[in-house]
């Protein structure tokens, strides 16, 4: 098995890395680099979709009055922390990861519980149930996380009036 290719810490970026970038030879970039361009054309197109597949998360994500900041794990709503289990935290990230997407509940346990462990789906209902009782404003009619009936839920962090079900 081929090893992937790592960039030297030099701060310089060789023909090299942004073959393996790309997922083309070498030869090909030098190709695009003289003017042939449709391979200059496909060259920039790949690099451009390694970016997007490889782009930073951001760090935080405000939504009402909660912050979640991914990188120290932390959740404040008003400025105080608020206390989520490891589960929890981890629902409300992937929420975040995914705004404005209706999520099935089946993606949901994947994401979150993983597929070595048997869970229902009911356990997903009752994990959203505390965490927006935690982070709504009022968890009985929710703004952020919303149900979306039939399907799952959707995370909202513009806070929509409207709920699906």
């Amino acid at each position: 098995m081929k090893t992937p290719h790592r960039p030297r810490a030099t701060g310089r970026v060789t023909l090299g890395d942004v073959a393996a970038a790309a997922g083309v030879s070498p030869i090909t970039v030098s190709r695009a680099l003289r003017g042939e361009r449709s391979v200059a054309a496909e060259l920039v197109a790949r690099v451009q979709a390694f970016l997007r597949r490889h782009r930073a998360a951001p760090a935080r994500c405000t939504f009402g009055n909660c912050e979640i900041d991914l990188v120290a794990r932390r959740v404040r709503r008003h400025g105080a922390d608020v206390e989520l289990t490891a589960k929890e935290y981890a629902l409300l990230a992937f929420f975040a990861g995914h705004p404005g997407r209706a999520l099935s509940r089946g993606l949901i346990l994947d994401a979150v519980w993983g597929t070595s462990v048997f869970v229902t789906p009911r356990s997903i209902d009752r994990c959203v149930t505390t965490l927006r009782a935690k982070v709504e404003p009022d968890p009985r009619a929710p703004a952020y996380i919303q149900t979306v009936r039939d399907v799952g839920y959707r995370f909202d962090p513009c806070g929509a009036a409207t709920v699906d079900g």
